[in-house]
C-alpha cells in the first residue's frame, strides 16, 4: 500500500453537529495544472522582458500580471488512489488455524482444578502422619503440606501405593495426581525441633488434628485454618530437667509499628516488619490498643489480640483499625522478646495533643509533623487529646486561581483551578457562568461526584491545603469580540490568573484586561510606518508616493526591520544612480552594488509574499509570557468576581485575503518599479572600460611623452 498523508489538527472541543469537508485534486488534474503553471511562468517572463508588447492584448497588459500572479499561487493537491486489502485465501487461513491449535490451551478449571476435602493429622513425640482426601478435576500437580527446613515425610502413598510423581521445588514438595478422587498419606518421624511449621499452600476444607504432647497454632474455633500450622512441643517437668541439645532456627523477631491517624475519624495502621531472617514462619500475638477494632478482612482477633501468622519468605503484614475517640490514649509496649514497638502520631490541626511518659522523637517529613516514640517493653505512653476552641475570623483563604479558556467554533471549554487553605471543614459555593455545563470536579487529584445546582457548585472543604479543579463547557462559539466568563468565587482572593488559548486560525487585533497582561505592539509600529512613509514620499529620488511607501512597509513589517531597510536603500540607490555621470569614480563598483542589492531585495519581497500567504501574522504580542495564541493576565488582588479579559480577533482568512491583495498590488507595482530601476541602472552606460592617461616625464632637461593604460 502507498498513500499520501495529510495531517489535520484543530483546537477546541468538537460536537456532533460539526462536519468535515475536503476538496482535493486527482492526479490527472494536478498534471494538467502543472503544465498550466509552466506556461504561465513563461508568459510572465516574456511579458516582463517586453517581448509581448506588440501583441493585440497590449492594452490589457497591466491586468495580465495580476491574473498570472494569482494563478501561480500554490495549489493544494492530494492524490487519493483507491487501494484495497486482499482477503487471504483458504490455504493461508487453514495454515493459520493449524498453528493456532498446535499450542495446548490450559484447562478452564485453573487455578481450582483440585481441592483437599479432608486432612487428618496424627502427631506424637515419635511420628507424624497426615492423611489427605483430594479431588482432582484435571491431571495436575498439587503442593503438599511439607517443607524441607521444617518437616519432610519419609513415605508418601497414593491410594495405598507408593507415589511415583513426587518432586521438590526449592522448599516445597509437589505430587502429580490424575483426575478423580485420591487418598494421599504422608508419614515420617517427628521433627526433633521444639517447634516446627507445616505450610498449607492448598488449604483443606476440613481438618482434624490428634496431637499428644504438642500445641497447635493456626486452627481456629470455627474449623478455619491459616496459611500454615505451627506445632510447639509441650515441655514437661521431666523434660525440663533434661539438658539436651537440639538444632533450632533463630527465633523470629519483628518490628510492630502503629500509626495513629487522628482526624475527623480516628484510625490505627499497624505494620509488622520482619527483622529476623525470612527462612522461618512467624506466629505471635499482637495486643490491640484500648478501643481499637480491626477493619481489615482476613485478620483474626482473639481475646483482644491479633493472631499474626506470617509464612516464610514474607517480610511484612499490615492491617487497619478504627479507634474510639477519648480524652486520653494509653499505650503500653508489649513485654516480649519477639518484637519491638514503635508508635507514631499523625495528628490533624483540629486536635491538640500533650504526651506523658518517655520522650518523643520529632520527625518532620515533607508535608506534616509526625512525632515518634520508641518504648522499651513495658513502658507506657499517654496522649492527652483536646480540641482547641475556635477563634473568630476568616477560616478559608484562596491563595491563587487560574481560569483557562479554550474557545472553539461552537463550544468553549473552561478550567478553573483553585488553591485553598482552610482551618476547618466546611462547604464553599462558587457561581459558574449561565450556560456552563459541568464536566468534572477534582480535589487533590481525586475526582468528586458533585453536581451543579443551576449556576451554583458546592465544594466540600477539608482542613488544610487542597487543590480544586473544575471543568465545564459552554455552548458559545468564538466571536470577533470575546470576553472571559464571569466567575464568582464566593469570596475575595489573591493571585488571580487568566489564560486564553486561541487556535491557529485567529488573528488577534487587540487585548484588554488587567494591567499585567499582553500588549499588541503592532499598532505603535504602524504609526511609525505612517510617519516614515510620509517622509519617504517627499524624497524625489524615487517615483513612489507616500501611500505606496506605506503599503510597501506594511507588508515588509512581518519580516525583520533590517529587511525593510535593505529594500528602502535599494530604491533610494537606484534613484541616486540617475544623477551620476559616466565619469564618476568607482562607477563599476556602484553597478555591482546595485545588482547585488537588486537580487537581495527581490528575495526579501518574495519572502514577504510567502510569509503573508502561508505564515501567521506577527502582531508583536508580548507581556506576562504571552504570545499570539496564548494570552495571560495577572491581578494580585481580586474581589469575589474574577477579573474579565476581552479579546478582539478576526479569522485568519481575513489576514490571508489582505496579504493576497497586497501581493497582487506588489506584483503590479514591481513591474513598473523594475522598468524604472532598469532605466536608472542603465543611464550613462552599464559598464565603463579603462581610460588611457598621458604621462609626461622630464629627463636630462628634455620632456618625454608616453601613455599609461589604467
Amino acid at each position: 500500500w502507498q498513500w499520501h498523508k495529510v495531517r489535520l489538527s484543530w483546537n477546541g472541543s468538537v460536537d456532533a453537529q460539526q462536519k468535515l469537508r475536503l476538496w482535493y485534486l486527482t492526479p490527472t488534474q494536478n498534471l494538467l495544472l502543472n503544465f498550466v503553471r509552466a506556461l504561465l511562468v513563461a508568459a510572465l517572463a516574456l511579458l516582463m522582458f517586453g517581448v509581448l508588447d506588440n501583441f493585440r492584448f497590449k492594452n490589457i497588459r497591466p491586468a495580465t500580471p495580476l491574473l498570472l500572479w494569482f494563478l501561480l499561487l500554490p495549489t493544494l493537491s492530494m492524490q487519493c488512489p483507491n487501494v484495497y486489502a486482499d482477503i487471504p485465501d483458504k490455504a493461508l487461513l487453514d495454515e493459520l488455524r493449524t498453528k493456532l491449535l498446535e499450542k495446548p490451551l490450559p484447562p478452564d478449571c485453573l487455578p481450582s482444578c483440585a481441592q483437599i476435602q479432608q486432612m487428618r493429622i496424627a502427631l506424637n513425640d515419635k511420628a507424624l502422619s497426615i492423611v489427605l482426601v483430594i479431588h482432582a478435576q484435571q491431571a495436575v500437580a498439587i503442593p503438599l503440606p511439607a517443607a524441607y527446613d521444617q518437616w519432610l515425610p519419609s513415605q508418601v502413598l497414593v491410594d495405598g501405593k507408593a507415589a511415583s510423581g513426587l518432586f521438590r521445588d526449592n522448599n516445597n514438595l509437589w505430587i502429580d495426581l490424575d483426575i478423580g478422587e485420591h487418598q494421599v498419606t504422608l508419614s515420617g518421624t517427628t521433627a526433633i525441633l521444639s517447634q516446627f511449621t507445616l505450610p498449607l499452600p492448598l488449604k483443606p476444607n476440613w481438618v482434624n488434628i490428634q496431637q499428644l504432647g504438642w500445641k497447635v497454632i493456626g486452627l481456629q474455633e470455627n474449623n478455619q485454618i491459616d496459611d500454615q500450622l505451627q506445632f510447639s512441643r509441650i515441655t514437661t517437668t521431666a523434660r525440663q530437667n533434661e539438658t539436651t541439645l537440639e538444632p533450632s532456627a533463630l527465633p523470629p523477631f519483628v518490628r510492630v509499628e502503629r500509626t495513629l491517624q487522628l482526624g475527623l475519624d480516628w484510625r490505627v495502621i499497624t505494620q509488622i516488619t520482619r527483622l529476623s531472617p525470612a527462612d522461618t514462619p512467624i506466629v505471635l500475638d499482637v495486643p490491640l490498643m484500648p478501643g481499637e477494632s480491626v477493619t481489615t478482612a482476613g485478620i483474626r482477633v482473639k481475646n483482644g489480640k491479633v493472631e499474626v501468622n506470617i509464612p516464610a519468605r514474607q517480610t511484612d503484614l499490615q492491617w487497619q483499625s478504627t479507634l474510639e475517640k477519648s480524652d486520653a490514649i494509653n499505650f503500653i509496649a508489649t513485654d516480649t522478646t519477639q518484637s519491638i514497638d514503635v508508635l507514631k502520631a499523625d495528628i490533624s490541626p483540629i486536635w491538640h495533643v500533650e504526651a506523658d511518659g518517655i520522650a518523643m522523637i520529632h520527625l518532620n517529613n515533607a508535608t506534616q509533623w509526625l512525632p515518634e516514640w520508641h518504648p522499651w517493653p513495658g513502658e507506657k505512653i499517654t496522649l492527652h487529646i483536646t480540641r482547641p476552641a475556635s477563634v473568630e475570623g476568616q477560616t478559608l483563604t484562596i491563595d491563587n486561581s487560574l481560569l483557562s479558556i479554550r474557545p472553539g467554533q461552537r463550544t468553549q471549554d473552561a478550567d478553573l483551578s483553585l488553591s485553598l487553605r482552610s482551618s476547618q471543614g466546611s462547604q464553599h459555593t462558587i457561581t459558574l457562568p449561565e450556560k456552563a455545563i459541568l464536566q468534572a470536579v477534582a480535589i487533590n487529584g481525586q475526582t468528586q461526584p458533585l453536581r451543579q445546582e443551576g449556576r451554583k457548585l458546592t465544594l466540600p472543604i477539608n482542613p488544610g491545603q487542597q487543590e480544586v479543579s473544575v471543568s465545564w463547557t459552554e455552548a458559545i462559539g468564538i466571536t470577533g469580540i470575546m470576553a472571559t466568563p464571569i466567575i464568582d468565587l464566593g469570596m475575595a482572593s489573591v493571585n488571580a490568573n487568566l489564560n486564553v488559548s486561541l487556535g491557529q486560525d485567529r488573528w488577534v487585533l487587540f487585548a484588554f484586561g488587567p494591567q499585567m497582561g499582553p500588549a499588541v505592539l503592532f499598532w505603535g509600529e504602524l504609526l511609525v510606518i505612517f510617519l516614515l512613509s510620509t517622509g519617504l514620499g517627499k524624497i524625489p529620488l524615487t517615483p513612489l508616493k507616500s501611500r505606496q511607501w506605506f503599503l510597501l512597509l506594511v507588508g515588509l513589517s512581518q519580516l525583520p526591520l533590517q529587511s525593510a531597510a535593505i529594500v528602502v536603500a535599494w530604491l533610494m540607490l537606484l534613484g541616486w544612480r540617475t544623477q551620476q555621470v559616466s565619469g564618476v569614480r568607482y562607477f563599476n563598483a556602484l553597478q555591482v552594488t546595485i545588482g547585488g542589492l537588486t537580487l537581495i531585495s527581490l528575495g526579501i519581497l518574495f519572502l514577504a509574499v510567502e510569509q503573508g500567504l502561508l505564515g501567521s501574522p506577527d502582531m508583536q504580542v508580548i507581556g506576562n509570557q504571552s504570545s499570539a495564541l496564548n494570552l495571560n493576565w495577572y491581578q494580585d488582588r481580586s474581589p469575589a468576581i474574577l477579573p474579565v479579559a476581552t479579546l478582539i480577533s478576526v479569522p485568519l482568512i481575513a489576514y490571508r485575503l489582505l496579504m493576497l491583495c497586497w501581493s497582487l498590488w506588489l506584483a503590479a507595482s514591481l513591474l513598473n518599479w523594475l522598468k524604472w530601476g532598469w532605466a536608472c541602472f542603465s543611464s550613462n552606460g552599464l559598464w565603463h572600460k579603462a581610460v588611457a592617461k598621458k604621462i609626461v616625464v622630464k629627463e636630462n632637461d628634455k620632456w618625454l611623452a608616453g601613455k599609461d593604460q589604467n
